[in-house]
């Protein structure tokens, strides 16, 4: 992942990955500008909102927004899980 725009909030969120990388602990504390979901239906609904809509579930609707995940394995279940919604 690259920085391109060098806005304020763009930068900020870099050098908070950047912390987060760096810990050596399993957890670590995000700040209160994350958006924080209770479990991944509420997240898949906050990235892809009426996501259930045929008209919503467009190419370029869905490849304007991103869930990254580190493991493959996540990305599967995220996967099958935003299907299941459309």
């Amino acid at each position: 992942m690259r920085l391109i725009n060098n806005n304020s909030e763009n930068v900020a969120f870099a050098h908070t990955l950047l912390e987060i990388r760096s810990n050596p602990n399993e957890t670590a504390e995000l700040p209160s500008a994350f958006n924080k979901c209770a479990n991944l239906d509420e997240l898949i609904c906050l990235v892809y909102p009426h996501l259930e809509e045929v008209t919503t579930a467009s190419t370029t609707y869905l490849t304007e927004r991103t869930i990254l995940s580190a493991r493959n394995e996540d990305v599967n279940i995220i996967n099958i899980q935003a299907m299941a919604n459309i």
